[in-house]
C-alpha cells in the first residue's frame, strides 16, 4: 500500500505537533509564591485577615511568603498556612505597585 502525503496533510501534522508542546513563554509565574491560609474558624484570625480562608501574593521569593505568613497568619494558634506556587483560595492581599510582594 502506497501512502501519498500532501502538503495539507503535512501542515495539519505540524499543527498538531506544534500545539502539543508546552508553552514556555508564560512560565515566569512559576517564580512567584502564594500564601494560602485557613483560620479554621478562629474568630481573631478571621477578624484580622477578613476571611476564614484566603490567599496572599504573588511573593517574589519563598522566604518572603513564609515571612508574611509568620507575621500575619501564624500568630494565631488555630490556623493553617501554606506557601506554594499557586493560590488555593481567592487572593485578598496583593502587591499595590510592584509585580510581587
Amino acid at each position: 500500500m502506497k501512502v501519498k502525503v500532501t502538503l495539507s496533510c503535512l501542515f495539519f501534522l505540524l499543527l498538531i505537533i506544534g500545539c502539543s508542546k508546552t508553552d514556555q513563554s508564560n512560565s515566569s509565574s512559576n517564580n512567584y509564591y502564594y500564601n494560602s491560609w485557613s483560620c479554621l474558624n478562629g474568630t481573631a484570625c478571621i477578624n484580622t485577615l477578613g476571611h476564614n480562608t484566603g490567599s496572599a501574593g504573588p511573593f517574589c521569593s519563598f522566604s518572603s511568603c513564609q515571612s508574611w505568613a509568620a507575621t500575619n497568619v501564624q500568630i494565631y494558634s488555630n490556623n493553617s498556612s501554606y506557601c506554594g506556587q499557586s493560590a488555593n483560595y481567592t487572593i485578598y492581599y496583593q502587591p499595590t505597585s510592584a509585580s510581587c510582594i
